[in-house]
């Protein structure tokens, strides 16, 4: 994970920083001789751009397994917009998911289902294992 998170801070040290928008686990690539890459950048954007230059549909892009809470639960251009803060966000529930060994919101079947979820005060299952307690992964995330 730690190519991952240099990744990130060397996308966000920019001036303005590149957002990334969309981390998620199928979004890290892995080469045959243990490369890894940050993939998909379809959400990516310059931090300066203005909140008029979204669409309605980009608003409601990504993936809310992964997602910020107040990005899933944005009603305008500029709450739905994505920062360096949500990419990390983005980044601890990849982390979830590799200690977990399932996606976030594993027992819901649909992805809009996590939003509808979260809606009504739903979160994820968090690790109990001592490994993921250790590492400040359980109620960290959710402070």
């Amino acid at each position: 994970m730690e190519p991952v998170a240099n990744g990130l801070e060397y996308l966000h040290t920019f001036q303005p920083p590149v957002i990334h928008g969309d981390l998620r686990g199928p979004n890290i690539l892995v080469s045959q001789f243990g490369n890894v890459y940050i993939a998909d950048f379809g959400l990516s954007e310059l931090k300066s751009e203005s909140y008029d230059s979204y669409s309605t549909p980009w608003i409601l892009a990504g993936h809310p397994r992964w997602q910020a809470l107040e990005i899933m639960m944005a009603e305008t251009k500029e709450e739905a917009r994505r920062t360096a803060a949500s990419d990390v966000f983005a980044f601890g529930r990849v982390m979830l998911e590799l200690f977990m060994m399932r996606l976030p919101f594993f027992y819901l079947s649909q992805d809009h289902a996590v939003t509808r979820g979260v809606e009504v005060g739903e979160f994820p299952d968090r690790p109990r294992d001592e490994t993921a307690v250790a590492r400040g992964l359980d109620d960290t995330m959710w402070a």
